[in-house]
């Protein structure tokens, strides 16, 4: 038997798109399904998919940093919604915050240690495969050698680095039989 709105039993069921979204001008959520009633299904919904992981982000202490940056990716974008770490299925584009432990300096052009540490997730390789041609990765990356305020700010001053999709498997230790 099929329950309303939900895969029948014993099979997947797909989510094309999250079920709410952020409001890049300010910390307000729209339900994706309500929005989607009010305004039809054919209406694109374009939104920002900001991808973290839980080894460097702690979710009450830093949702704060990460919202930052979601609202900051999609100004730039030009999109007016974002999400934070799942539904990348329809996205306009996916950014990846990074940041190391409280303390430590970033160094070097790209912080591959702290992107193999997000590569370590169980769906970055999905996330990747489900990303939009059209844009590359943008990467934030926030220093958490200097005061949380200044922390964010210098990662949103500085533009973001850019990854093309196909060039991830270099921060994985099993890139041979990836790339």
């Amino acid at each position: 038997m099929k329950s309303p709105g939900r895969a029948p039993i014993g099979q997947i069921e797909r989510i094309s798109e999250p079920k709410y979204l952020c409001l890049a001008d300010g910390m307000k959520t729209i339900n994706v399904a309500e929005w989607r009633k009010a305004h039809g299904t054919s209406i694109a919904l374009e939104y920002v998919v900001v991808s973290y992981t839980g080894q460097q982000f702690q979710a009450n202490k830093d949702y704060s940093m990460l919202h930052a940056v979601g609202k900051h990716a999609a100004d730039a974008a030009g999109i007016k919604t974002y999400w934070i770490s799942d539904g990348v299925r329809g996205a306009f584009q996916i950014v990846i915050a990074v940041a190391g432990p409280i303390g430590h300096k970033i160094r070097g052009e790209l912080p591959d240690n702290l992107l193999r540490d997000w590569g370590n997730r169980v769906w970055v390789l999905p996330e990747l495969l489900l990303s939009p041609e059209h844009n590359d990765v943008r990467i934030y990356t926030i220093n958490r050698s200097l005061d949380p305020g200044i922390q964010l700010r210098e990662c949103l001053s500085a533009p973001p680095d850019q990854i093309n999709r196909r060039n991830f498997a270099r921060f994985w230790e099993d890139d041979k039989v990836i790339g």
